[in-house]
């Protein structure tokens, strides 16, 4: 039996979500964990993800993984007091490699100019507190970057605008829709799904744990060259399933 872990997280605690998912040889998987931060008694600080990670084969964070390359190069040059070396050409400041390798219509937010920056801290420090145990590129190691809404668009499922609580009826038609498409591949109790539809929080971490399934069964787009690799191990590498929901079932 293999487990897959996948983590919605946030800058703050309450707002991290974690769904586990249980998957036997042959048989459909079963949620057997889905905890959203904001519930009382459930703490989901970085010593709780960080040993929930060490507990599952293979965990997905939805969260930068890195900076860009010439972002880095950038702010340091300036910091040093040794001009702005970048030009004016903001995109490769702006965009990681994998972030330019997600299939649209819309780009993955910049982890370098907007609020998703300070999600990206918390989970850099995750992933230095696990240390040799991550690839940053997910070629290798317990963890690897995922976008729950790739996922979603891949697998023909709406992808955007039902975010937050006012949105909770767009939320339960994406979960009922999530839940057909998930027939006889994995189980998820009507609690559970309920969760999803209070919560796209607990709605993303579960999309990212059945990601995390994609890429256990090498079913997830990978960087290739030597370049792209290199740049993968520094800036983290998104894992977009390239399989339907139905392959998740070996």
């Amino acid at each position: 039996m293999n487990s897959t872990l996948g983590i919605d997280l946030s800058a703050d605690p309450a707002k991290t979500a974690a769904c586990s998912i249980a998957w036997e040889e042959g048989r459909p998987g079963r949620v057997d964990r889905l905890l959203v931060g904001s519930d009382a008694g459930t703490p989901l600080g970085n010593d709780e993800l960080i040993a929930m990670i060490r507990e599952a084969d293979l965990s997905g964070i939805d969260a930068p993984f890195g900076w860009p390359v010439r972002f880095v190069e950038a702010v340091r040059t300036w910091g040093e007091l040794k001009g702005w070396k970048a030009g004016t050409d903001v995109t490769e400041l702006r965009y990681r490699v994998t972030d330019l390798r997600v299939p649209g219509p819309r780009r993955p937010l910049s982890v370098s100019t907007d609020l998703i920056g300070v999600t990206a801290m918390r989970c850099a420090a995750i992933l230095d507190a696990l240390g040799s145990e991550v690839d940053r590129s997910g070629l290798t190691g317990t963890a690897i970057e995922i976008y729950p809404a790739a996922a979603l668009r891949r697998w023909g499922l709406r992808s955007t605008g039902y975010k937050g609580s006012v949105r909770s009826g767009v939320r339960r038609r994406l979960v009922a829709d999530l839940r057909v498409g998930l027939e006889g591949i994995c189980e998820i109790d009507e609690a559970q799904l309920a969760l999803c539809v209070a919560s796209d929080d607990a709605f993303d971490s579960l999309v990212a744990s059945l990601a995390v399934r994609a890429r256990m069964l090498g079913f997830t787009g990978m960087p290739e060259g030597p370049d792209e690799i290199r740049l993968a191990r520094i800036e983290g590498w998104i894992h977009v399933p390239d399989c339907e929901l139905s392959a998740l079932v070996s």
